[in-house]
């Protein structure tokens, strides 16, 4: 959502703001009334549009990598609760058989015990290995448990994911990219989102530097003057106008 909010934001780049449309009336020009209907929009400089734009663009760009950034995380968090949870189903598995081979062992130690062949420790040994090899299988189905309540967090499950009965194999070595291995270093998530802020930091700096520049401010205007009015200068004939005649030109100003 954040994302598609700076999207929509990235529209108003160019936005000039609101235009004023103003009304006069009133005796402003002799003692009768007379109207006034003015509109006016206020501009920035191209160059304003142009930084804004930059800007928006950057924050766009950020959000971006950021998503980029939470997805390889979460992929990589799924991956890693997976893995756990394999690696616990086929430890207890393994776990199993050896309580297993305990079990019998520890049968055949009180049997020979009973019958006089073995001393106690024999029995008393196996056991204690018997009890271990059981801790040991508790652990490990505590271990599946949490990562798959992991696995239905992150992948958002209403119910317990299911591990598939994979194989383990040999983790691959974890080669780091080399100081001069710019292609991979600039391909890294965390990389992206950091090169992209100060490129966003860059370009509010600029656009707050846009803000000092000058506004430029456009306006039209239409006005009755009702009542005589002297035509060509002093001496010159008079002209009786009314409401009907309208009068008009155009304003312009520079804010600085």
């Amino acid at each position: 959502r954040s994302l598609e909010a700076q999207q929509a934001l990235r529209r108003t780049a160019t936005d000039v703001g609101r235009t004023t449309i103003g009304v006069t009336y009133g005796q402003y020009n002799t003692y009768r009334r007379d109207n006034n209907f003015t509109i006016s929009q206020t501009f920035s400089l191209p160059g304003v549009y142009r930084r804004q734009a930059l800007l928006l663009n950057a924050q766009v760009s950020g959000q971006q990598f950021q998503l980029a950034q939470v997805q390889a995380e979460l992929r990589r968090q799924v991956r890693l609760n997976y893995e756990q949870a394999v690696f616990a189903r086929h430890r207890v598995q393994v776990l199993r058989g050896q309580d297993s081979l305990y079990t019998e062992f520890l049968r055949a130690a009180n049997l020979r015990f009973k019958t006089g062949e073995v001393a106690r420790l024999e029995p008393a040994t196996a056991l204690v290995q018997q009890g271990e090899t059981r801790a040991l299988i508790r652990q490990a189905r505590t271990g599946y448990q949490v990562a798959q309540r992991q696995l239905q967090a992150l992948l958002q499950q209403r119910q317990a994911v299911n591990v598939a009965d994979s194989l383990l194999r040999p983790l691959e070595p974890v080669v780091l990219p080399a100081l001069g291995d710019t292609v991979r270093l600039a391909q890294n998530p965390q990389a992206q989102v950091l090169r992209q802020l100060i490129a966003q930091r860059q370009a509010a700096t600029q656009a707050e530097q846009a803000l000092g520049l000058p506004n430029v401010t456009l306006g039209y205007f239409n006005q009755s003057l009702k009542g005589p009015q002297t035509i060509g200068g002093v001496g010159g004939p008079e002209q009786d106008y009314t409401g009907s005649d309208r009068f008009q030109g155009v304003q312009g100003s520079v804010g600085i």
